[in-house]
């Protein structure tokens, strides 16, 4: 089995999750951390090109509630970068 990585949060998920009212998607994000820890290609490669503009061309995101994760990683580092909204599409 392979190895759970060490997770790190941006400053920027940090306040992003202290200003929103974000209890059950939090929760479920815990859920998602701790599957990318172990899986951490499972996340889209290909993101939105605003998302790869503004963080960096080797993003990957992961849908949580009505938001995308965005995140990176090397072999040893999962680091929660954001969380954007991404609203659905009707």
């Amino acid at each position: 089995m392979r190895k759970a990585l060490r997770i790190r949060y941006t400053d920027e998920f940090l306040a992003i999750t202290e200003e929103l009212p974000l209890d059950k998607t939090i929760e479920h994000a815990g859920k998602v951390f701790r599957q990318l820890q172990t899986f951490p290609d499972m996340g889209n490669a290909r993101p939105r090109k605003m998302l790869r503009d503004r963080y960096g061309a080797d993003i990957r995101t992961m849908p949580v509630d009505h938001y995308l994760l965005v995140y990176r990683h090397d072999d040893a580092t999962l680091t929660i970068v954001s969380l954007v909204w991404a609203a659905p599409i009707k």
